[in-house]
Formats: C-alpha cells, structure tokens, sequence
C-alpha cells in the first residue's frame, strides 16, 4: 500500500482522538504520497476533509458540515447615546442570510428599564434593523439574540448567539426640573 486515509474524530475543543482503526489503506497504489486526512474540525460528529498531494500542499478542503449564522448586533450608527427619544435602533449582520429572525428573538437581559419591545425590519436576508420602544424613567437598553433566534437559508443551522461591541444605549426620559 501506498497511500492512505487517515481519520481523526474532533473533541469539540481544539483537538482530535484518532478514529477506530485510525489508518485506512486507500488500495491506490499512487506512490510519492497522494493522502487524504478526513477529521471532525468542529466536533459534530461530521468529517471534514482535507487532500494532500505529493508536494505535501493541501490541494483542497471541503467541509461536510453546515456552518452557523453568526449573528452582531451593535446600535445604530445613526442613533444618539444618550437618548431620550421614542425609539431605539440597532443594526443586525448574520454572517449568512437566514429566515425566522422576528422581534420575539431580542433578549432584553441587562437592561435596567422595563416594558420594552423590539420590531424587526428587514434590510436583506443577513441584514435587520431592531428598533426598541416602550422605554420611560431613565437607564440603559441592552439587547442580544439568543442561540437559534433565526435559521440558515442555505443549510438550515440555527443561529449561535449574537456578539456585539455595544449593545447598550442609555436612556434618559426624565425632564428636567427647575
């Protein structure tokens, strides 16, 4: 034998067991190393695949997998911090296009103000703008979308959670005495 398959299963933290056996014989008798390597990269339980040719550069890399809409969701560029006005916006980008994705998916955790709502409109299928109401006193207005809020177009994976680099805006509807 001349050329073999080597699988590898993913741990789901970065590293790999060998599989059960761990070397294949591919019966190619291609000599000067023509090798496949298949390992489950993110731990799901599906290989993904890599190539290697002779000259030892992976010539290809398919991933069997269908990957996850990641989704960000940061305030607006255009919304004021603070505010005292009856909205607030904030921009969405999944890394994919996804369906599904509705006010009902806005986690309001961390905020400091009750009673607030959020409506989602669609810009494309990756992009949405939330905006908040219901806000009255004066606080901050945190939001973030839970796993499995929207689900891929392509694929059909649910969502992960959202990451943000700012998430918060405060908001200050008291009027001032004198």
């Amino acid at each position: 034998p001349e050329a073999f398959v080597s699988v590898y299963m993913g741990t789901g933290g970065g590293s790999f067991n060998p599989g059960n056996p761990g070397t294949y014989d591919t019966q190619t008798t291609i000599g000067g190393g023509q090798y496949l390597a298949a390992g489950d990269f993110d731990g799901n339980g599906s290989p993904d695949l890599i190539v290697a040719h002779a000259s030892n550069v992976v010539g290809q890399l398919f991933n069997t997998t269908v990957a996850a809409p990641v989704p960000t969701i940061n305030q607006a560029k255009t919304q004021p911090d603070p505010t005292n006005g009856s909205s607030i916006a904030f921009d969405v980008a999944f890394s994919m296009g996804v369906t599904g994705f509705d006010g009902s998916d806005i986690d309001f955790t961390g905020s400091t103000l009750s009673g607030l709502s959020a409506t989602v409109t669609p810009i494309d299928t990756a992009k949405y703008t939330v905006t908040v109401a219901g806000m009255s006193g004066a606080g901050t207005v945190k939001v973030s979308i839970p796993a499995d809020a929207a689900t891929a177009i392509s694929g059909g994976a649910k969502s992960l959670a959202s990451t943000s680099t700012d998430n918060t805006v405060t908001f200050d509807g008291v009027s001032p005495t004198v």
